[in-house]
């Protein structure tokens, strides 16, 4: 009998080893994911880090598949095949085929980390929030260091630097908002937590800073899903009104700054694009649509690179064939929106703050937002045990 009693027990030391060499081998893998999706944010060599991406996920299917020996497929997964299948067919017709050969190895890399993640929920999901806290004051750092202590290059696909030469905004506060987003949740769950409460003014300085109304929109959008799927609208009172009027005032002292209307022609300018050419122009291509005479209407000439809407610039890169994006990605935001499940609720937040980010800047060409965009929905989507 003691015998017996014996072997229990060091099978079930070997099974507590085992599994806490498990964790382990996951948290270094989300540190190396950390630090890649850093380096994916700081705007240089970006079709060597959309390739790098690319073989990460395809490294992280692997890894999923040799410790659970299956792969889950998220809902909407065919939808999204056929639309990179459409995508690849536009490469035929694009006006810069190594553009759109470009986005289009960020959207296969972004589509393989959404099924990692559905897979890798229970591994990840308590981690990489931190992950992104993290980045948030990485990104933070190098935005002070470079704007009091060093040169500020432009640089439109870094998270950092400033967007365009006229120097009114930096993608900093967009990256900020997920992580206020993030924290949010954390000022509800853990009230006493000084490092928390130490971020809220601190991102608000970088929104601040940012001149970003595509991030205060981002971070309402976030913090009222938060808030509203959970009943903590009344409950936490003075949290909601304080972050939601905060990020109102920042919105409306920015806005008043800037022109709101005439700056967003090129909304006018893509849809009429779209109907000259009900096929697109490629992907990343949205420049000569901008320029063509025969899209300005009313006179509205002036000139974008980007639709600054991940949906206009799908659309304008591939005409008609975007209805397979356009219905996956609506489909995506119905599913998640009616998820009443607490699991993984920081992750939904998450992804509707990066929804509302994408819909109204550029920031889908900066692939660490992106491929966060992707990883959200998957850990969205996902069922934890």
């Amino acid at each position: 009998m003691a015998d017996k009693i014996n072997r229990l027990s060091i099978i079930e030391s070997i099974e507590k080893m085992a599994k806490l060499k498990r964790k382990t081998f996951w948290k270094l893998v989300l540190v190396i994911l950390g630090v890649f999706l850093f380096l994916a944010g700081l705007g240089i060599e970006l079709l060597f880090v959309k390739i790098c991406g690319l073989l990460i996920a395809v490294l992280l299917l692997s890894l999923v598949w040799i410790w659970k020996r299956k792969l889950k497929l998220p809902p909407g997964i065919i939808l999204y095949l056929l639309f990179l299948l459409a995508f690849e067919a536009s490469l035929i017709w694009s006006r810069n085929r190594g553009v759109t050969a470009n986005h289009l190895v960020s959207f296969i890399a972004g589509g393989l980390f959404w099924i990692a993640f559905y897979n890798l929920s229970d591994e990840f999901g308590s981690w990489l929030d931190k992950v992104i806290i993290a980045l948030g004051i990485a990104f933070g750092g190098m935005f002070i260091a470079s704007h009091y202590f060093g040169e500020t290059p432009i640089r439109p696909w870094s998270l950092y630097l400033p967007y365009t030469g006229y120097l009114n905004h930096n993608n900093i506060g967009d990256f900020w908002a997920l992580v206020l987003v993030i924290v949010s949740f954390y000022l509800i769950k853990k009230p006493k937590s000084f490092l928390y409460w130490g971020l809220v003014p601190l991102g608000f300085y970088f929104l601040a800073m940012s001149q970003s109304r595509s991030a205060y929109v981002a971070l309402l959008v976030g913090i009222v899903y938060l808030f509203k799927s959970q009943g903590w609208i009344t409950k936490y009172k003075k949290i909601f009104t304080v972050l939601v009027f905060s990020t109102l005032a920042l919105f409306l002292f920015i806005g008043s700054q800037k022109s709101i209307l005439l700056t967003r022609q090129y909304y006018l300018q893509g849809l009429m694009g779209l109907i000259h050419n009900p096929f697109g122009v490629g992907m990343g291509n949205f420049s000569i649509i901008s320029l063509d005479p025969a899209n300005h209407l009313w006179g509205l000439s002036g000139y974008s690179s980007v639709a600054h809407n991940l949906i206009l610039e799908v659309a304008a890169g591939m005409g008609l064939l975007s209805i397979f994006f356009v219905v996956w990605w609506v489909r995506r935001l119905i599913e998640v929106w009616y998820k009443k499940d607490k699991k993984n609720l920081i992750y939904r937040a998450a992804f509707f703050a990066l929804t509302a980010n994408l819909f109204f800047h550029s920031t889908y060409f900066v692939p660490t937002m992106l491929w966060l965009w992707f990883i959200t929905l998957g850990l969205s989507q996902s069922k934890t045990k």
